[in-house]
Parts: C-alpha cells; sequence; structure tokens
C-alpha cells in the first residue's frame, strides 16, 4: 500500500444519478480512491470495484487501508463523518 492511504480519514467521491466510478482496492493507485491500473503490474491483482449510482450521493472509501469492507469506509479510523449519507450506507 502506497502512502496516499495512510489516511485517518475517507475519501469522499460525490456521485451523480447514473455516474460510473471505479474505485481501487489493490492499495497501489496514485491518484486514490480511484483505480490507475496498477494493480496488473501485482503477482496477485485485485480486481478494482466498478460502482454505478443509482442516487445522487456520497461515496466514502477507506483512506486508512483497515477497512473490514473496502472500497468502503467502515469506520475502522475512527474518524468516520457523521451525516445522513454515511449513516445511510450502514
Amino acid at each position: 500500500m502506497n502512502d496516499k492511504y495512510k489516511r485517518k480519514e475517507p475519501f469522499t467521491i460525490r456521485v451523480g444519478v447514473g455516474e460510473t466510478v471505479v474505485i481501487c482496492r489493490c492499495g497501489q493507485s496514485q491518484d486514490p480512491p480511484f483505480c490507475t491500473g496498477a494493480h496488473a503490474k501485482l503477482s496477485t491483482p485485485v480486481e478494482p470495484f466498478p460502482y454505478t449510482a443509482e442516487r445522487e450521493e456520497n461515496l466514502y472509501c477507506c483512506g486508512c487501508g483497515a477497512s473490514k469492507n473496502q472500497p468502503w469506509c467502515d469506520g475502522e479510523h475512527k474518524d468516520c463523518p457523521e451525516n445522513e449519507d454515511f449513516k445511510a450506507r450502514w
């Protein structure tokens, strides 16, 4: 995992209805939380996570690497935002 993933907060992505984002799950992206294809160079590649929004929303992606629900933030870093978008996901 590169240093860009050693955060004490989630990455926040704002998406609109029908918008697709491809989220990194290998921890090697140079533009986290988005996939840059770095997984292809790993000996055991981890596939990225494509997500298409059904509604306008905020996505909270793990920024610390400790989430047990990758690619989503599960609050493992103890600092997740306390707002309705985050609460609705859980």
